[in-house]
């Protein structure tokens, strides 16, 4: 019978590049952000109306990112704990340590 290997390490680091990814993701997005809203200080009419939408944009979907990014890396910590478990429930059926 052939071995089966579950890839659980690979697996915890994808959660973990996912996190790390993220944070720097949004901390571009929220040094982007920053550097638009001060420039909006200097700009007038339409440009600075549109400036601030863009800024508020901006805030908002970086903050639904970050939870949608931190839900996915959670699911993977799951998937992660339930190949353990199947490991050892499946080494311990067949009698190996």
């Amino acid at each position: 019978m052939a071995d089966v290997k579950l890839d659980i390490p690979n697996t915890q680091d994808c959660a973990d590049q996912l996190r790390s990814s993220s944070a720097a993701m949004e901390e571009a997005l929220n040094a982007a952000a920053s550097i638009l809203n001060n420039a909006a200080g200097e700009m007038s009419g339409q440009l600075q109306s549109d400036s601030q939408t863009l800024y508020q944009t901006i805030q908002k979907n970086s903050a639904a990112m970050a939870a949608d990014v931190s839900s996915a890396a959670s699911t993977l910590d799951e998937m992660v704990n339930l190949l353990q478990t199947a490991d050892r429930r499946g080494a311990a059926a067949f009698g190996a340590s």
